[in-house]
């Protein structure tokens, strides 16, 4: 990492905590798909509910300078990470059905409690464009990476490291750019796969 981008993610008010697993459950991994269902089914709720807030918010913060529904936000925001990552094989701990944290599950989510939000950050839609892009060609890329890890983790029971850290760094990514368009944190996302 250089020394740019560790002194953008010195201070970011998000940070992204993905344990590497040293061993990963074979048959787990074949039925994993229909564990999510439950969990499909929650985030179902669970998003809708943020879609909402998130337009309330983007007004809150047009009106007031601050973010109304942060704490809502933030909580589905770290949900739904847990989600990818349990479906990018980047865990075979079952995600909780929680918007909190918790500190012994292997992917924690933590956001900063935002400060003043400057009112024509209502445009961060428009201004994250660049990251959108990124985002989707990370996408891809974690996409791509579960396939071959799914395989070599059928035979071997090992996640290989040089996948997980492309699949953790398209996670991590898309969490910072989330935050950034749901208006919980004050700061333009780093361009950083750290």
């Amino acid at each position: 990492m250089t020394t740019a981008a560790a002194s953008a993610l010195a201070n970011y008010p998000v940070e992204v905590d993905l344990q590497y697993p040293e061993r990963t459950s074979r048959l787990l991994l074949l039925f994993r798909g229909f564990l999510m269902i439950p969990q499909f089914l929650f985030a179902i709720g669970v998003m809708l509910i943020a879609m909402i807030l998130m337009f309330l918010n983007y007004l809150a913060v047009l009106v007031t300078g601050r973010s109304a529904f942060a704490g809502y936000l933030s909580g589905a925001l770290r949900y739904i990470t847990r989600i990818n990552a349990y479906m990018y094989f980047l865990t075979d701990q079952y995600p909780p059905f929680s918007l909190s944290d918790d500190a012994n599950y292997p992917v924690r989510v933590i956001v900063d409690k935002p400060g003043h939000i400057h009112r024509w950050r209502v445009l961060s839609s428009f201004l994250a464009a660049p990251h959108i892009i990124v985002l989707y060609v990370l996408t891809i890329a974690a996409a791509l990476a579960s396939v071959v890890s799914w395989v070599t983790i059928l035979f071997t029971g090992r996640y290989p490291s040089a996948l997980f850290n492309v699949t953790a760094a398209a996670v991590r990514y898309q969490v910072r750019v989330n935050a950034y368009l749901y208006l919980i944190v004050d700061r333009y996302p780093p361009f950083t796969l750290s």
